[in-house]
């Protein structure tokens, strides 16, 4: 089975989309909720007394109050994965773009590209920027623009 190739740029980008996207669709759904909760009710009959044939009172409970106040959030997304670098010229740019081989080699005791562990974290507190860490150690990355290269 043969894995997408993608650059890195972008695969960030594309991660860092939709962690935001995922958020989002959290918060919506909860105010979709609450909105939606004014109308309904539960209705219970509560006998007044512990008796058998006891008198029954009958209470309304608005589902709202059932709810938890605070609102749920995404709040970080970390993907790790073992990958092997390349280099590869792009049409029309003038540098070489890094891009992830997530394949594993058809002959491993050939290979000479040995693999990496990568993570990519995200976290809400930090505004969505991403953290790399390869092989554990944290990269300095230069800032994000707003598209994938």
């Amino acid at each position: 089975m043969t894995m997408t190739t993608c650059s890195l740029d972008t695969l960030m980008f594309g991660l860092r989309m939709a962690v935001m996207a995922a958020d989002e669709a959290v918060r919506d759904r909860r105010e979709s909720l609450l909105r939606g909760d004014e109308s309904k009710t539960l209705q219970v009959e509560i006998p007044e007394t512990p008796a058998n044939d006891a008198p029954l009172t009958p209470v309304v409970l608005s589902l709202r109050s059932f709810r938890d106040p605070r609102s749920p959030r995404v709040t970080s997304l970390s993907v790790e994965f073992d990958v092997r670098f390349r280099q590869r010229r792009v049409r029309g740019e003038s540098r070489p773009a890094l891009f992830l081989d997530m394949d594993k080699p058809r002959f491993p005791w050939f290979s000479r590209r040995p693999a990496h562990r990568l993570r990519i974290t995200y976290r809400a507190a930090d505004d969505w920027m991403p953290v790399l860490e390869l092989d554990g150690r944290t990269l300095d990355l230069p800032p994000l623009g707003g598209t994938p290269a």
